[in-house]
């Protein structure tokens, strides 16, 4: 089963994301974020695609749609509303000043569901 998520960086003033697909679970994803991005060098190259389908245990990424865009919004609230957008569980955030991956936990697939709406990748889902 998909857990969706948001790998963001936060910046001076905005935040810049990807969307996760699969295995967005902080079991799964925090020692992969840890261990392969962990410098904001890394960290932009692995949300510049825009849209991911998964990321492996060595850090090697599989792109979920070619035509998708780097999210970039001012707010963090702005951040959390567009991850419920895409469904995410979670919303991994690098904070530069603390060198650390905080994660927040949104709402479940099955809330989503309950929800009506509409999922951007729908069939994938």
């Amino acid at each position: 089963m998909a857990t969706h998520a948001l790998i963001a960086l936060q910046s001076h003033s905005s935040f810049h994301a990807a969307y996760l697909h699969f295995d967005g679970t902080p079991e799964n994803l925090r020692p992969i974020l840890h261990q392969h991005f962990n410098t904001i060098g890394k960290i932009k190259e692995l949300i510049q695609p825009g849209a991911l389908k998964s990321i492996s245990q060595d850090g090697k990424t599989s792109l979920l749609d070619e035509y998708a865009e780097m999210i970039e919004v001012e707010t963090e609230k702005a951040l959390f509303s567009k991850a419920k957008e895409f469904w995410a569980q979670y919303v991994f955030v690098y904070e530069p000043a603390l060198k650390n991956w905080k994660v927040h936990q949104l709402a479940t697939l099955e809330e989503y569901e309950r929800s009506g709406t509409k999922h951007p990748y729908e069939g994938l889902v």
